[in-house]
């Protein structure tokens, strides 16, 4: 079964998970440069249920909200460095208009996940935490942030060594 799925397909399997007792664990984010962090975020993620599903911001998002740098890597890449994961079951793409809290309730009302799984610097915890559990879901914050580990942060070093 491929990884890598459109939103319609997701539900699908989403549906049959849950009809045999599965839980569902949702995720978000940008996953450019895949490092130690994101891994070890995605398997914490994945011990919270039995089926993680990944929604993978759009390159434009990323452009927007990362800088006009990014993403280094496109979607497919980024998908694909997902789906490689044992962790991650599915991947799909997140809608261009997610940052909408109309988009965010749509798309939760359709996953309606068992847990919404996210990181200590995850903003809007609270938004999240209310438009999750209005859906029947919980949101965990499975993993500290490691500011070490940061995409936006390895890329700044690696632009002081070029220039040094």
């Amino acid at each position: 079964m491929a990884k890598i799925i459109s939103l319609v397909k997701l539900l699908f399997f989403i549906d049959n998970f849950k009809k045999l007792g599965r839980k569902i664990v949702f995720v978000t984010g940008c996953f450019d440069l895949l490092h130690p962090a994101h891994k070890l975020f995605l398997q914490k993620a994945k011990a919270k249920g039995d089926i993680l599903a990944v929604g993978l911001e759009v390159d434009q998002r990323v452009k927007t909200m990362k800088g006009i740098d990014r993403p280094i890597n496109l979607w497919p890449v980024r998908a694909a460095n997902l789906a490689r994961l044992k962790a991650v079951d599915f991947v799909f793409s997140l809608p261009s208009d997610i940052n909408r809290p109309q988009a965010q309730s749509k798309l939760l009302a359709k996953l309606k996940p068992d847990v919404l799984a996210v990181s200590s610097h995850t903003y809007h915890l609270e938004k999240k935490r209310a438009l999750v559990e209005k859906f029947g879901g919980r949101l965990k914050n499975v993993m500290e942030y490691d500011l070490q580990f940061s995409t936006s942060k390895l890329l700044s070093v690696r632009r002081k060594a070029n220039k040094g």
